[in-house]
């Protein structure tokens, strides 16, 4: 006896399961709030639970080949009820309760099994419906047509796997031919504002060959050095035609370039004079790295040369982030970029602790302190320290976590004794942050690209457009209800105006808290402050009293602060994006008296691209949705009509 059954009831089930995949899409990838996340996810599921369990009732009432067929369909609907199972195997619960870790070869297993058995059960499902749903009577149901649509389906999707497994596998084992030349090499604006400011004559000998292939590449580059200041001399010399000037100089063979302080004649191959050097390389396959970053190589050959050695000091024993970091591998703890970075500008850095004399006075010859996300308390006689060192002239970068993240690190009496006050609360925001954790969690991990023209934040002002500071976890400012006077507060980095301070830690936007545009990063000048009677000027600052008067500002001491509401804005977690590290040099500079000095390095070097929230949002739909799904469409409808017979 056949089995008759009307379209309607048919299409439901499958309708059911698209729903209820479509749901927990929705709720694994777009969703961040953790109750919507739940409450939708769940709500698919059971959609798709339904699904099955009608289309196993369907299967049970039936009888001849529909019943045949009926099981066929109830068996792709399973298929993907399973997949979703071993979605949740994979996911980090599942993989703890199966005791392995997110990197086990197992773990990888399950990512890559439940993604093949949706994929093969989903396109196999949709084939057998729409054969289904050509056979609206019992004795029209085929069971063979609905096997033939399934391996085709299935087929199709095993060649696609197939593909994107190729892919994945050369990109695993990428192998990167350049047969490209590199271009030719051009001074940044930070380099041509360096060597302008030159005082004293400085000759650049390049060691190559005639001949050379990678000569005509970088000579250009010190040309225009050449042409901005008469103070810089270019000369090309040969290592074998010149091997007494190469032996003075240290130089081995050609393929070097050397510094020399001075003007070294062509006849004076006796000469020496203080000088620094860097390797090229003479051939064009060794020499294009070192092309691509010639102008960082160069700039910092050129301070070491020229500007006087200078020494900043981390304060220590408050459990602030480190070099080292603190007992652990995290990023988030670590500064190791930024002694790197130190260096490059020439400047040595040393500790600061009780055993350093910080409760005292700090030491002579610093040129600035950092306070680098202190986690624990400061003595009273440090904070004093602190103070007496910036009245005097001395330069303080402060780097603060929010108050109850920093279990009160007892600087705010330093805060307000300069007219700053540390708001209360924790900075989140609902479209202004990063993706990391796609959970409410990721609210604290916040960007701004919103900055003034102050010289502290110069570079990242003039490149708002392309880069942004990110803050995670940050604190806010404000000045104090009175400034003492000879203390200017300014602010540097503000947010937008969708940022608000968690008070009570839920990272939800509670009825005690508001919309706002918050003070993330302070500059302050303090002039016309005489030191305490008894207290000399803090020792140190007449380097900076004649880097002033160079730069045309006053020479009388002044002292400076720059306070950035994250601890962790420095580390090397944070500092790799541009936004930090501009913000921080241009903050560097401008406490040590260097703020002509400011630009980005020109390199032909690869820049990782990062994603915002709003960003990697619209591009996944963009590619997933808005542009396949109108081919798609297109490609149905003239299917269609060329089986109707073109009517």
């Amino acid at each position: 006896m056949s089995h008759r059954f009307s379209q309607p009831s048919s299409s439901w089930p499958m309708a059911l399961l698209l729903a209820g995949l479509t749901l927990v899409l929705v709720a694994e990838r777009v969703l961040v709030d953790e109750t919507a996340h739940v409450v939708v996810g769940w709500t698919g599921g059971l959609a798709i639970l339904a699904a099955v369990i009608w289309r196993a009732v369907a299967w049970r009432r039936a009888h001849g080949r529909t019943r045949l067929a009926e099981c066929m369909l109830w068996s792709g609907h399973l298929g993907v009820l399973g997949s979703l199972l071993l979605f949740d195997l994979q996911a980090p619960g599942g993989i703890a309760v199966l005791g392995l870790a997110a990197g086990d070869p197992e773990a990888t297993v399950l990512t890559v099994l439940w993604l093949v058995v949706l994929a093969m059960s989903l396109t196999a499902t949709l084939a057998m419906e729409r054969a289904w749903l050509r056979m609206p009577i019992g004795p029209a149901v085929e069971p063979r047509r609905l096997r033939s649509a399934a391996f085709g389906a299935m087929s199709l999707t095993c060649a696609v796997i197939f593909v994107f497994g190729i892919n994945y596998a050369a990109t695993r084992k990428d192998i990167k031919r350049d047969v490209t030349f590199f271009k030719t090499a051009r001074p940044s604006g930070t380099t041509l504002s360096l060597v302008t400011q030159l005082e004293e004559p400085i000759t650049v000998l390049l060691f190559f060959a005639p001949v050379s292939d990678v000569l005509p590449q970088i000579r250009p580059y010190f040309d225009a050095l050449a042409a901005a200041t008469p103070h810089l001399h270019v000369a090309v010399r040969d290592h074998a035609l010149e091997p007494v000037l190469a032996r003075r100089f240290q130089v081995r063979d050609n393929g070097f370039v050397v510094l020399v302080r001075g003007v070294i004649p062509a006849a004076d191959a006796t000469a020496t004079a203080p000088h620094g050097q860097f390797e090229v390389g003479e051939e064009v396959d060794t020499a294009r790295r070192a092309v691509r970053k010639l102008d960082a190589t160069f700039q910092e050959r050129f301070s070491k040369l020229t500007q006087p050695p200078r020494r900043v000091r981390f304060t220590a024993g408050h459990r602030e982030r480190s070099k080292q970091g603190e007992k652990t591998d995290r990023a988030g703890d670590r500064l190791e970029v930024v002694h790197r970075l130190l260096t490059r500008f020439n400047i040595g850095s040393d500790g600061l602790g009780l055993g350093d004399g910080l409760a005292k006075a700090v030491p002579a010859g610093t040129t600035a302190v950092i306070v680098a996300g202190p986690r624990s308390r400061f003595l009273a006689e440090e904070v004093e320290s602190l103070t007496r060192y910036v009245e005097g002239g001395g330069r303080l970068l402060l780097l603060l976590d929010p108050v109850q993240d920093a279990s009160d690190d007892g600087l705010d009496v330093l805060l307000q004794r300069f007219g700053v006050r540390r708001l209360a609360g924790t900075v989140l925001s609902q479209g202004h942050h990063m993706r990391s954790a796609f959970n409410k969690a990721d609210r604290s991990l916040v960007y701004s690209n919103t900055f003034t023209s102050h010289p502290s934040v110069s570079s990242a002002s003039r490149n708002s457009l392309q880069v942004a500071a990110l803050l995670t976890r940050g604190a806010a400012f404000e000045r104090t209800a009175k400034v003492p006077p000879g203390v200017l507060v300014s602010f540097p980095m503000r947010s937008s105006p969708d940022f608000w301070r968690d008070l009570d830690a839920d990272l939800d936007l509670g009825p005690r808290e508001a919309l706002a545009a918050l003070n993330l990063m302070v500059a302050v000048r303090v002039t016309n402050l005489a030191p305490p009677t008894g207290v000399p000027s803090q020792a140190g600052t007449a380097p900076l009293a004649k880097q002033a008067a160079a730069n045309g500002e006053a020479t009388a001491p002044e002292g400076r602060i720059v306070i950035i509401g994250d601890g962790d804005f420095a580390t090397d977690a944070l500092i790799k994006s541009d936004g930090n590290a501009l913000v921080f040099v241009d903050s560097l500079r401008w406490l040590i008296g260097e703020q002509k000095v400011t630009g980005d390095l020109s390199s032909e070097e690869d820049v990782p691209i990062e994603h915002r929230k709003d960003t990697d949002r619209l591009w996944f739909y963009a590619t997933t949705f808005a542009v396949p799904l109108p081919l798609l469409l297109l490609g149905l409808w003239i299917g269609r009509r060329r089986r109707s017979g073109g009517r």
